[in-house]
């Protein structure tokens, strides 16, 4: 079955980001997929505020909370404004490459495969998070696995 190119909304929740705004912008332009960057300041006080503020790009929406909410609260500030069909949150740190989200984004870009909810998942791996995976990476012993879900479209 063709599909046009799926669009990806990639959700930036940004706190006190000042040292990695700017490249953490230009990888995430570098990625080769139809998408729009949507970055939730929430709340800095370290300059990224005034970085963004400086940002003139179609392809990013730039919303500005207040104070500092929290991730959780940046992210759902972000969701009314979600065009794509599918979202992923990308952390500011560059903890996670975004040139992997091509990858990660494979078998929904393609119209394979079901659409899930991930867990933030260590850099370079894109394996479902099934119960065996998550013991493997977080061996604490109270840990819960998360199991990506099936949204019903």
């Amino acid at each position: 079955m063709d599909r046009e190119a799926v669009r990806v909304s990639i959700i930036v929740p940004v706190y006190n980001e000042e040292r990695t705004i700017r490249e953490l912008i230009r990888r995430l332009k570098e990625v080769p997929m139809e998408k729009e960057i949507i970055i939730v300041d929430d709340g800095s006080t370290d300059g990224t505020k005034e970085i963004l503020r400086g940002i003139k790009d179609p392809e990013i929406r730039i919303i500005s909370l207040p104070h500092n909410f929290g991730k959780g609260a940046a992210i759902r500030a972000a969701l009314p404004y979600v065009q794509g069909e599918a979202v992923v949150i990308q952390d500011a740190d560059l903890e996670y490459n975004p040139s992997e989200l091509p990858t990660l984004l494979k078998p929904i870009l393609e119209g394979k495969g079901k659409r899930r909810l991930w867990l933030s998942l260590p850099q370079g791996k894109t394996e479902d998070a099934s119960p065996e995976f998550h013991r493997q990476q977080n061996p604490r012993p109270n840990s819960k696995p998360f199991i990506g879900k099936t949204l019903d479209r």
